[in-house]
């Protein structure tokens, strides 16, 4: 290969496809662009082994690197193991070695906004923070993932060097998350997820988060401890639009009380909330004032009756509803309500028959996906070939995805319509 001034000259060399012996050689150009490229699509050593080739090819290999815009860091599977991996934007290390960190971030560490530390716990190595520190200043999201053991400090360190953060993600981790919150810039925050238990913890950090979170659109709290102070914040953010509140402990009667706030955000389009708290009160006020509402899932909220189910069909821009385990839900309800739908999760409702469903699908003529394992189904060939009747009879050429229980044997119905797409709970999980 030779250098011109137009790029790089390189010679190929191919055989004849018509059986003849004589070879054709064929000279190419490679400008910069196209070794960009190329570099782009090889293994991350690689390419920095790349650059003691000549001068011109360290320069173009260096110039690769700001394509990369994340960084994932997981636990290695043993001591001596050591993995990197990446694709043109992408780089993932699985290792115990610093000097490979910092071989990586010396070239792509300004151009990194998205950074992840997965699965780390007694084996953490606490300068692989300081050495992100040192590089990583223009961080926008942060995942901290299944940390028993993290090192919140460092943690810290680098939500606090990064101000212009705009999601933060902590799950299944351990004690002191709380902590390290108070490092975290919220001026400019829009994604906050926290999953994991935080019994004993104080709550003042993400308080001060949630006062000043004037920007955050999405809120995930799950397993995790809240007062009423919690929910009267939440419920005064100015452009919430995506809110799920799970697995949490709603026992107490004021925690019930204040979670009657909820229906108050306007802007909310996804809801995911359940418990006791979750009542027909709680979804009448929430039909009134959250005319927005795309998505809902009150799943297993056992206190709502006909007046609340009522009440959420009049969401008109309502297109995702999850009433799983919900007692009251019946052929009635699926009758009369609900049509609008797009896609309905109905797991565990005892009181659902095959016939309610026949009529339900009949008279949705928007509806993408069913899911109704462990309903009591007393004829589910008969629902199944009226709901592929009902498809067929669109005027769109829309699929209609039903997930049944896994005891259902969907190898029977494999060339049933082209229009129905038959799923097992299990294949969905």
């Amino acid at each position: 290969m030779m250098s011109n001034c137009n790029g790089y000259d390189v010679t190929l060399k191919k055989k004849r496809n018509d059986g003849n012996n004589l070879d054709i050689w064929q000279r190419i150009t490679l400008t910069d662009e196209c070794l960009k490229e190329i570099f782009l699509h090889t293994p991350v050593i690689d390419r920095i082994r790349l650059e003691r080739v000549c001068k011109q090819w360290q320069k173009v290999s260096r110039k690769s690197w700001e394509a990369v815009e994340k960084l994932v860091i997981t636990s290695p599977r043993d001591a001596q193991s050591s993995v990197v991996e990446g694709t043109k934007d992408y780089v993932s290390l699985r290792t115990l070695k610093s000097h490979h960190l910092k071989l990586i971030l010396s070239r792509c560490g300004q151009y990194i906004r998205h950074f992840a530390l997965e699965e780390f716990g007694e084996s953490f190595d606490p300068h692989f923070i300081s050495t992100i520190c040192e590089y990583c200043h223009n961080i926008e999201h942060i995942d901290i993932l299944e940390m028993q053991k993290p090192h919140f400090k460092g943690v810290g360190e680098l939500l606090a060097m990064n101000k212009n953060i705009k999601v933060v993600k902590f799950i299944a981790c351990g004690q002191g998350v709380d902590a390290c919150l108070r490092y975290s810039p919220s001026q400019y925050l829009e994604k906050l997820v926290l999953c994991f238990s935080n019994h004993g913890q104080e709550l003042t950090h993400l308080h001060e988060i949630l006062s000043n979170a004037r920007f955050l659109k999405s809120l995930k709290l799950r397993e995790y401890n809240i007062n009423t102070y919690t929910l009267e914040l939440i419920s005064k953010l100015p452009r919430l639009i995506k809110l799920y509140l799970v697995d949490l402990e709603m026992d107490q009667p004021a925690l019930q009380e204040a979670l009657l706030r909820i229906p108050n955000i306007t802007t909310l389009q996804v809801l995911s909330i359940k418990g006791k708290g979750v009542t027909d009160e709680f979804l009448i006020k929430l039909a009134k004032n959250c005319r927005q509402l795309e998505s809902l899932d009150i799943g297993y909220c056992q206190n709502v009756t006909e007046r609340g189910l009522e009440a959420i069909d009049t969401l008109s821009e309502l297109r995702n509803l999850d009433v799983s385990e919900i007692s009251r839900v019946d052929d009635d309800i699926l009758a009369n309500n609900f049509h609008h739908l797009e896609r309905l999760k109905c797991s565990g409702c005892k009181s659902i028959t095959s016939k309610g469903l026949i009529s339900f699908i009949r008279q949705s003529l928007n509806l993408r996906d069913l899911r109704i394992w462990d309903c009591s189904l007393e004829n589910v060939k008969e629902m199944l070939n009226a709901a592929a009747g009902a498809v067929e009879a669109r005027c769109d050429d829309s699929v209609l995805v039903v997930v049944l229980e896994s005891s259902f044997d969907k190898s029977l119905y494999a060339d049933f319509t082209p229009y129905l797409d038959i799923r097992k709970a299990e294949d969905e999980q």
